[in-house]
């Protein structure tokens, strides 16, 4: 009588954590956490920026492999031009090379029974050349009949060179769900009823922080550098010497604390200076501390 071949039991999961970003990373954290308790024996792959750092935030586990080979086609890619992309991935989808990071990811694939972008909002018209990740989603569907899951993104805005090509890449999803009401309303726009507006993933994650048993009157800063245009940096910069200087004058007690959500994201502090006051600032890897209960 034949052996019944062996049933994927692997799921491949995208990822921008890792590079380090506290939001991206309590998300996927939570993914390993739940997928590992429902099936021990199951395989994760995350695909993701920065492999080590994953690695090295997250620790060690025997059931998860940390990988970048969806983001190394990213940076491999010609240029931010979609449409070369297209006919360079025909290229390039079939050489030999088996350390290729299109071979290296169709080795994991063949044996998943899902890709899921795990929500974030790292897909969107600051990052074009990200698009791809949705691309090679497309191709893992039509290689291996993978389901194909989008699990509250964000990706809102769209620059316009990057609509329809997101558009064809998401028509083969099994399942499409965004995060927020702009998102939904971009989707809608390219690919009429196919979004399903659901809670950020980070709101389903169980996470508090831990702080000191005393209340302490405080204000928080963290501003996501990546997300700002140079033009804005002084709005924001008198913006935010603004609010200090109208806490310190209600609290004169209180606490400022700079949160670096992103490793960087402390990029103010030195331009304000005295403005700011004494501070206490709260690094990524003490933030990552205080949130892992």
């Amino acid at each position: 009588m034949p052996e019944t071949p062996p049933q994927p039991n692997s799921v491949y999961l995208v990822t921008a954590a890792g590079n380090p970003n506290l939001g991206d990373d309590i998300i996927v954290r939570d993914w390993i956490d739940r997928l590992v308790e429902s099936d021990p024996t199951v395989t994760l792959y995350v695909d993701c920026p920065s492999p080590g750092n994953a690695e090295s935030i997250h620790g060690p586990r025997h059931n998860v492999r940390f990988v970048d080979h969806f983001w190394r086609v990213v940076r491999g890619a010609p240029s931010n031009d979609l449409d070369e992309f297209e006919t360079w991935l025909r290229q390039v989808s079939d050489r030999p090379d088996p350390f290729f990071p299109l071979q290296l990811a169709d080795r994991a694939l063949a044996g998943s029974r899902a890709v899921v972008f795990v929500g974030g909002g790292y897909i969107a018209a600051p990052w074009p050349r990200r698009s791809i990740l949705f691309r090679l989603g497309q191709r893992a569907k039509e290689r291996f009949g993978l389901r194909v899951i989008a699990s509250a993104l964000g990706p809102h805005p769209l620059a316009p060179g990057q609509e329809s090509h997101v558009a064809t890449s998401l028509a083969c999803f099994d399942s499409l769900q965004v995060r927020d009401e702009h998102s939904l309303a971009t989707l809608e726009r390219i690919l009429p009823g196919r979004a399903v507006l659901v809670h950020d993933d980070v709101w389903a994650s169980p996470v508090t922080r831990r702080g000191d048993d005393e209340h302490v009157d405080a204000l928080e800063f963290s501003i996501q550098r990546d997300l700002l245009a140079p033009e804005q940096k002084p709005l924001v910069l008198d913006r935010l010497a603004e609010l200090a200087t109208a806490f310190r004058a209600r609290f004169p007690d209180g606490e400022i604390r700079v949160l670096e959500l992103l490793p960087g994201d402390g990029w103010f502090v030195d331009p304000l200076g005295d403005q700011l006051g004494p501070i206490r600032f709260c690094g990524f890897l003490e933030l990552w501390r205080d949130c892992l209960l």
